[in-house]
């Protein structure tokens, strides 16, 4: 089940509480929108009527969205500069962009948490060069936030669609994003991996450019537990002569 979210282009979680404040009130429509809104939500009476505010708010967030490649329909949005105390900042259209958000959680097959791991974002794996490693976690990966043994990714989704796919992406190559993982070992005679100087040999895709193929989806936060095998080395039990 997907919740209902409504991205609207005049409202944050701080300004969305007070839509009678006239600081924060861009236009008397989109106040009134945003009244509109709230109404909608309280008077859901049943599961037919949640799915299609899901549907009808999934089209306005679409429409927020589309503000960050049409200026002229930004000036629109916010049409006099003194009108917002954010109003130039508001008028960029990279402030539009749609995000994902990723909270990973690693343990080992034995259920202890791993607290020091790196996950490294690239293309597809028949083509991998730094290039596509680089770029994303550069350009689309936003910001990681690191909570113990967690870690909270932030990804740019305009920018993984707009430019990572098409014009860091080789034409002829599958467009997704792969992941793979890298863990300091627990001990000196255990690893995770059963190659040390190798390191990590599996990959997961995490994104498709094929929407019908996607896991992780727009204006949304995910969940991940990963669990990676201990592999204990030859010598970890020694029997001596008495």
């Amino acid at each position: 089940m997907i919740f209902p979210l409504a991205v609207l282009p005049d409202r944050t979680h701080g300004s969305i509480i007070t839509p009678e404040d006239s600081d924060v009130a861009s236009t008397n429509a989109n106040q009134a929108r945003l009244s509109q809104l709230l109404l909608q939500a309280l008077r859901c009476a049943n599961m037919a009527e949640y799915r299609t505010i899901q549907k009808e708010w999934q089209v306005l967030s679409e429409t927020t969205v589309e503000l960050a490649d049409n200026e002229a329909q930004l000036h629109a949005v916010f049409p006099k500069p003194a009108l917002l105390p954010w109003n130039e900042t508001s008028r960029k259209p990279e402030n539009y962009h749609q995000y994902m958000q990723m909270i990973v959680h690693v343990v080992d097959d034995h259920g202890a948490e791993v607290p020091d791991f790196f996950l490294e974002f690239y293309g597809p794996e028949d083509w991998r060069l730094d290039l596509d490693a680089i770029y994303f976690q550069t350009e689309v990966l936003e910001n990681v936030h690191v909570n113990g043994p967690r870690r909270c990714f932030y990804v740019d989704r305009t920018d993984l669609m707009n430019t990572f796919y098409p014009k860091v992406i080789p034409k002829d190559k599958e467009k997704v994003v792969s992941m793979s993982i890298a863990a300091t070992s627990p001990g000196d005679n255990i690893d995770f991996f059963s190659d040390r100087k190798k390191g990590p040999a599996g990959r997961l895709i995490i994104h498709r450019a094929a929407e019908d193929q996607r896991w992780m989806k727009r204006n949304s936060t995910h969940f991940v537990k990963i669990i990676i095998p201990r592999h204990p080395k030859d010598n970890v039990f020694k029997l001596t002569e008495a």
